[in-house]
This record gives structure tokens, C-alpha cells and sequence, in this order.
């Protein structure tokens, strides 16, 4: 598109640089979720410090290896003795 408007823009640089400005909804910094990952959000906020990302599991399913059932979801993180379908 740049170079439709701007034909002779290559001339100058070989690089592009954008800036998105006004995307319509801005979210608090306390509102970011692990669904906005790999997303182009709008934030609004102070940062006066900064941590690692603590993960907060809320729910877990296993898998077995053996049959392929899905066992869970378990609200804990203790993990099933054997499946309930095949004893594995």
C-alpha cells in the first residue's frame, strides 16, 4: 500500500516502520489475560514496577497415554493415580 501512495519510498530506505495509532478499546494493565498473547492490544496504566508472570492455574485435564481419555477437570494440581478407563 505504502509503495502504491509513495512509489518512490524504496529510494529512501529499505525499511518500513509502522505505528498503529487510536485502536478503539483500551484495557487496564490489571485487565491483561493470557488470551490478549500475540494479540496488538491498547493498554492505559502507569507501570511503577514490574514482575515475572506468576501462572495461576485454575483448572487441569490429563491425557493417558494409553487409551487417549481425557481424565479431569481437577480445581487442584494433584495429578490422578491411574486412569479410570483402562487402569493404566
Amino acid at each position: 500500500v505504502v509503495l502504491t501512495v509513495f512509489p518512490n519510498y524504496l529510494k529512501i530506505t529499505q525499511e518500513l516502520h509502522v505505528r498503529t495509532i487510536n485502536l478503539p478499546i483500551a484495557d487496564r494493565l490489571r485487565d491483561l489475560r493470557q488470551v490478549d498473547l500475540n494479540n496488538l492490544i491498547k493498554v492505559t496504566g502507569v507501570v511503577t514496577r514490574r514482575t515475572s508472570v506468576f501462572p495461576m492455574m485454575k483448572a487441569i485435564a490429563y491425557d493417558c497415554n494409553g487409551c487417549g481419555t481425557t481424565v479431569g477437570p481437577y480445581k487442584d494440581s494433584l495429578k490422578p493415580g491411574n486412569c479410570p478407563s483402562c487402569n493404566g
